[in-house]
């Protein structure tokens, strides 16, 4: 079997992920523009200025990802931003971020007297490159925010939390941000399996997928071509998918229910409704209840 680039390297998608959160807190337009105000002390110095240029930004823009990803990428950090917000509000005891990468909503969103507490799960090269990124350029994580290596092909996530202090009884929120497409049926299932014995009363998930339909190559969305074969190449992937019809029968199996689904179309309603490039539509977003 092939061996996977995040077995050996740092996840090509997280730093990808984190360029383009960069690039776009740097944005002066607002649709285009996230409140990642981390990721750009991340791009390196000698690249920064390039990016206040008008047309070497754009190219750099366009050539990072495939058509309508820089888009999608961007609507879908406000949408999880926002989302992230709103459960904190709603006294979440506990949140979940797997394959994390260099998400930083454990130091924008969590208050240092906060009670919730934060649970980061990643491949061990991708959290190491992580942890000394930030201590590079002086970004404390808080104390509230528990940092899990984890080889999720060998080892029990159920059983790394609990070693770090998970408590299973908690009200949790579950978050799968660019993840579920790289893990095949077994782990899904799995995974799912685990998140219920792991949920207390009143948790939730939110997470990303693809369409089904462009795991089988079946050419119905815009820029499913491009992203296809682009995540080939990073050695990521792509293997499970969910047809956006048969989203909630997903669900429902699992023992969850959807609170809110948001495709390319209702994303661009909602965050970029002047863009005049098109959003890529190879992904969906199902925000979720937990019914126990």
């Amino acid at each position: 079997m092939k061996e996977k680039r995040i077995e050996h390297k740092t996840s090509r998608t997280a730093e990808i992920n984190c360029v383009i959160r960069g690039i776009s807190y740097l944005e002066k337009n607002e649709e285009l523009k996230c409140e990642d105000f981390i990721a750009p002390r991340m791009i390196p110095n000698k690249v920064k200025p390039f990016l206040g240029i008008g047309f070497l930004k754009k190219l750099f823009r366009n050539s990072l990802v495939p058509r309508g990803m820089f888009e999608y990428i961007v609507a879908r950090t406000k949408y999880f931003d926002e989302i992230f917000q709103r459960v904190l509000r709603e006294s979440v005891e506990q949140i979940v971020i797997f394959g994390a990468g260099f998400d930083s909503r454990g130091i924008r969103f969590l208050d240092a007297d906060t009670s919730t507490r934060l649970f980061e799960l990643d491949a061990p090269f991708t959290q190491e490159d992580k942890i000394k990124q930030f201590q590079k350029r002086g970004i404390t994580v808080p104390e509230n925010v528990k940092l899990i290596p984890i080889d999720f092909s060998k080892e029990s996530f159920k059983t790394k939390l609990l070693e770090a202090g998970f408590a299973p009884e908690k009200k949790t929120f579950f978050i799968m941000e660019g993840l579920t497409m790289y893990l095949d049926l077994r782990d899904i299932e799995e995974t799912w399996t685990s998140l219920l014995e792991l949920a207390g009363e009143g948790s939730r998930i939110l997470f990303d997928f693809v369409y089904d339909s462009v795991i089988k190559e079946e050419g119905l969305y815009y820029g499913e071509d491009d992203i296809r074969k682009r995540a080939d190449k990073t050695g990521e992937k792509w293997v499970f998918g969910i047809e956006r019809d048969n989203i909630d029968q997903f669900l429902e199996a699992h023992n969850f229910k959807a609170i809110e689904f948001m495709d390319s179309q209702k994303l661009t309603t909602r965050y970029m409704p002047k863009l005049r490039a098109k959003m890529n539509e190879t992904h969906g977003i199902v925000f979720a209840d937990c019914v126990i």
